[in-house]
C-alpha cells in the first residue's frame, strides 16, 4: 500500500525537466564517492571504510573490484531474502510472523546498499522481535538477546581502531574484517540469526495448530 501511494510522486518528479535524468545522476554521484580513494571507498585504502555498513566494505578486502563485490553482497542477500520470502510465505498469520519478519529483513535491508554506522540506529525495529523471543524462556531467551547486543557493542566502528590505533595498511584481510569491520558481520549475523528463528517458530506453530486441530 505504502509503495501504490508512493507511485503518483514519483512518476510526477520523474518527469519533471529538472529531475529527468535523476536516476544518471545519482549513479554517476555514487560512483564518484565510492572509487578508490575517495570518502565512500569501501576497499582497504579507504580511510571511512570502517563507518560503513554494507557488506562491500568486507567483500572489498579480498577483491577490491566493485563490480565484483557488489554483485558478491547482492547475491548473499539475494538468497536470504528468497529464503525470507519462502518463510513468511508460508507462515501462519500471528504477531511473532510480523515481529520476527519485519527483524530479519531490517537487518538484510542494511547490506547491499550503502549504509553508514549511524544507519545501525534503524535496527531499532528489531526490538520488539527481541522482547518477544525473550518473554518466550529458555535458550531462545540468550540467542535473542545476542543480536541486539552486537549492534550496539558495534555501533561505533572505529572504537577499536581509535583506542587500539591501529593502522589498517599493516593489516591482513582477515585482520581487518574481524577488527574494523565488525559492523557489517555483526548485521550479517543479526539477520540470519532471526531468519533462523523465524523459520523455527513458524514450522513449530504449524505444527502445534496442526495438532490441536
Amino acid at each position: 500500500m505504502t509503495g501504490i501511494f508512493c507511485l503518483p510522486g514519483i512518476f510526477w518528479a520523474a518527469n519533471s525537466p529538472t529531475a529527468s535524468k535523476w536516476p544518471h545522476q545519482l549513479r554517476v554521484n555514487i560512483a564518484a564517492s565510492a572509487a578508490p580513494g575517495q570518502i565512500n571507498d569501501p576497499g582497504p585504502s579507504g580511510y571511512n571504510a570502517p563507518l560503513i555498513i554494507d557488506l562491500q566494505s568486507v567483500i572489498a578486502l579480498f577483491d577490491n573490484v566493485s563490480s565484483t563485490y557488489n554483485r558478491i553482497s547482492w547475491g548473499i542477500v539475494g538468497v536470504l531474502t528468497v529464503i525470507w520470502g519462502y518463510v513468511a510465505w508460508r507462515a501462519k498469520p500471528s504477531l511473532e510472523k510480523d515481529l520476527l519478519g519485519i527483524a530479519t529483513i531490517a537487518c538484510l535491508g542494511l547490506l547491499p546498499i550503502y549504509h553508514r554506522h549511524y544507519d545501525l540506529r534503524l535496527l531499532i525495529v528489531t526490538f520488539p522481535a527481541t522482547a518477544l523471543l525473550v518473554a518466550r524462556g529458555g535458550m531462545m531467551r540468550v540467542v535473542a538477546l545476542l543480536p541486539p547486543l552486537a549492534a550496539i557493542a558495534f555501533s561505533h566502528p572505529t572504537f577499536i581502531r581509535d583506542h587500539l590505533h591501529l593502522q589498517q595498511a599493516s593489516m591482513g584481510p582477515l585482520q581487518t574484517m574481524f577488527l574494523l569491520r565488525l559492523a557489517p558481520i555483526t548485521v550479517l549475523m543479526s539477520g540470519i540469526v532471526y531468519l533462523a528463528l523465524f523459520w523455527v517458530i513458524s514450522e513449530r506453530k504449524k505444527h502445534e495448530d496442526g495438532a490441536s486441530r
